[in-house]
Protein backbone atom coordinates (compact mmCIF):
# COMPACT_ATOMS: atom_id res chain seq x y z
CA UNK A 1 0.00 0.00 0.00
CA UNK A 2 1.30 3.44 -0.89
CA UNK A 3 1.88 5.93 1.88
CA UNK A 4 0.63 8.82 -0.25
CA UNK A 5 -2.17 8.88 -2.77
CA UNK A 6 -2.84 11.74 -5.15
CA UNK A 7 -6.44 12.96 -5.01
CA UNK A 8 -8.68 11.87 -7.82
CA UNK A 9 -9.63 14.52 -10.35
CA UNK A 10 -13.28 14.09 -9.38
CA UNK A 11 -12.51 15.48 -5.92
CA UNK A 12 -11.88 18.92 -7.34
CA UNK A 13 -14.77 21.17 -8.29
CA UNK A 14 -14.89 22.79 -11.69
CA UNK A 15 -14.75 26.26 -10.14
CA UNK A 16 -11.66 25.63 -8.02
CA UNK A 17 -8.56 27.58 -8.88
CA UNK A 18 -4.94 27.33 -7.94
CA UNK A 19 -2.90 30.30 -6.77
CA UNK A 20 0.77 30.16 -7.72
CA UNK A 21 3.31 32.72 -6.62
CA UNK A 22 6.79 33.24 -8.06
CA UNK A 23 9.62 35.65 -7.38
CA UNK A 24 11.91 36.86 -10.12
CA UNK A 25 15.24 38.65 -9.87
CA UNK A 26 17.39 38.48 -12.98
CA UNK A 27 16.19 34.98 -13.80
CA UNK A 28 14.59 35.61 -17.19
CA UNK A 29 15.18 32.14 -18.68
CA UNK A 30 14.09 30.23 -15.56
CA UNK A 31 11.07 32.50 -15.07
CA UNK A 32 10.03 32.06 -18.71
CA UNK A 33 10.35 28.27 -18.50
CA UNK A 34 8.43 28.08 -15.21
CA UNK A 35 5.62 30.34 -16.43
CA UNK A 36 5.35 28.42 -19.71
CA UNK A 37 5.21 25.05 -17.93
CA UNK A 38 2.59 26.25 -15.44
CA UNK A 39 0.37 27.91 -18.01
CA UNK A 40 0.64 24.94 -20.35
CA UNK A 41 -0.17 22.41 -17.63
CA UNK A 42 -2.75 24.33 -15.59
CA UNK A 43 -4.60 26.37 -18.15
CA UNK A 44 -6.23 29.66 -17.27
CA UNK A 45 -8.74 30.30 -15.72
CA UNK A 46 -7.71 27.40 -13.49
CA UNK A 47 -4.70 29.31 -12.24
CA UNK A 48 -3.87 32.70 -10.78
CA UNK A 49 -0.17 33.21 -11.38
CA UNK A 50 1.24 36.09 -9.35
CA UNK A 51 4.84 37.02 -10.09
CA UNK A 52 6.85 39.52 -8.09
CA UNK A 53 9.76 41.02 -9.98
CA UNK A 54 12.42 42.49 -7.71
CA UNK A 55 13.80 45.15 -10.06
CA UNK A 56 15.36 42.78 -12.58
CA UNK A 57 17.70 44.24 -15.18
CA UNK A 58 18.09 41.19 -17.46
CA UNK A 59 14.81 41.51 -19.39
CA UNK A 60 12.73 39.60 -16.83
CA UNK A 61 10.65 42.68 -16.06
CA UNK A 62 9.80 43.19 -19.72
CA UNK A 63 8.94 39.52 -20.20
CA UNK A 64 6.66 39.56 -17.18
CA UNK A 65 5.05 42.84 -18.25
CA UNK A 66 4.20 41.22 -21.59
CA UNK A 67 2.71 38.17 -19.82
CA UNK A 68 0.67 40.45 -17.57
CA UNK A 69 -0.51 42.52 -20.54
CA UNK A 70 -1.69 39.28 -22.19
CA UNK A 71 -3.62 38.38 -19.02
CA UNK A 72 -1.45 35.36 -18.26
CA UNK A 73 -0.12 36.55 -14.91
CA UNK A 74 -0.53 39.24 -12.32
CA UNK A 75 2.69 41.22 -11.99
CA UNK A 76 3.95 43.07 -8.96
CA UNK A 77 6.91 45.11 -10.17
CA UNK A 78 9.13 46.25 -7.32
CA UNK A 79 11.47 49.18 -7.86
CA UNK A 80 14.08 47.60 -5.61
CA UNK A 81 15.31 44.16 -4.61
CA UNK A 82 13.11 43.09 -1.69
CA UNK A 83 14.50 39.56 -1.52
CA UNK A 84 12.70 36.27 -1.81
CA UNK A 85 10.83 35.91 1.49
CA UNK A 86 9.31 39.39 1.60
CA UNK A 87 8.38 39.11 -2.09
CA UNK A 88 6.55 35.82 -1.45
CA UNK A 89 4.64 37.50 1.37
CA UNK A 90 3.84 40.39 -0.97
CA UNK A 91 2.42 37.95 -3.56
CA UNK A 92 0.36 36.05 -0.97
CA UNK A 93 -1.00 39.34 0.39
CA UNK A 94 -1.94 40.29 -3.18
CA UNK A 95 -3.83 37.01 -3.68
CA UNK A 96 -5.72 37.48 -0.42
CA UNK A 97 -6.53 41.14 -1.04
CA UNK A 98 -7.79 40.65 -4.61
CA UNK A 99 -10.08 37.65 -4.10
CA UNK A 100 -13.44 38.10 -5.76
CA UNK A 101 -16.07 35.57 -6.76
CA UNK A 102 -14.49 35.04 -10.18
CA UNK A 103 -10.87 35.34 -8.97
CA UNK A 104 -11.15 33.13 -5.90
CA UNK A 105 -8.41 30.61 -5.12
CA UNK A 106 -9.29 27.31 -3.47
CA UNK A 107 -12.62 25.71 -2.78
CA UNK A 108 -15.67 27.71 -3.71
Amino acid sequence: MRSHEWPAVAQFGAAERVGVVMVSYNTKDVTAQAAYALLRTIRTPGIRLVVVDNASTDGSAELLAALAEAGLCELIANREQRYHGPALTQAMDHLAATQTADRRVGAV
